[in-house]
């Protein structure tokens, strides 16, 4: 039976408000559907044309774990910014041997179309401030063993929600460090046998 899933991925302002969990006014959000079939059969219930809202293949979304959307993200990078790029940085290090490790805690490396170098964080769980010092130790060693030039390096963090005493230390990283959360669509469908 073929699946939609679709994973909509808010980007907060970072400007103090948000602390809800619910996305903000004027919030960007971008939406990347994809069909999979389960167990190899087509469907012949509900076609894809009909409007219906996508569903989602697997029950694992719905736990609370951030693993599928960590794994949904390395296949679709480009589903948080447009022209984005995993990429390995122990193959692109222009300053001699580092030790990755000293990076931290990030999920994926990747470049943006403009050649800035991004760290992508996917978390679950109420993580708060210490969510900031992770990303700003990223961005660091991005500065240090990989920016040539003018190349940037920031970070995207992925959240399931917005923790309520993230607020201030977000808001003082700017556009160095962005906040975002995930939603997903569960739908239940008829099937014709």
């Amino acid at each position: 039976m073929p699946l939609d899933e679709e994973v909509a991925v808010v980007e907060s302002s970072n400007s103090g408000g948000g602390a809800s969990g619910a996305p903000e006014q004027g919030a960007a959000s971008s939406k990347v559907t994809r069909r999979s079939v389960a167990s190899g059969q087509e469907s012949t219930g509900v076609s894809p044309s009909s409007g219906a809202p996508p569903s989602v293949p697997e029950v694992g979304f719905l736990t609370g774990s951030a693993d599928p959307i960590r794994h949904w993200v390395g296949e679709h990078p480009e589903c948080l910014e447009s022209g984005l790029i995993l990429e390995d940085p122990g193959r692109r290090s222009q300053r001699g041997s580092f030790d990755l490790e000293e990076a931290g805690a990030f999920d994926w490396m990747a470049r943006s179309g403009a050649g800035d170098w991004v760290a992508i964080f996917v978390r679950s769980g109420r993580s708060g401030p210490s969510l900031v010092s992770e990303a700003l130790q990223a961005v660091g060693w991005m500065r240090k063993h990989l920016c040539q030039g003018k190349e940037g390096a920031r970070a995207i963090v992925l959240l399931d929600g917005i923790p309520e005493d993230l607020g201030y230390a977000a808001s003082a990283v700017g556009e160095m460090v962005s906040f975002r959360t995930w939603r997903v669509a569960v739908t239940f469908e008829a099937l014709n046998i």
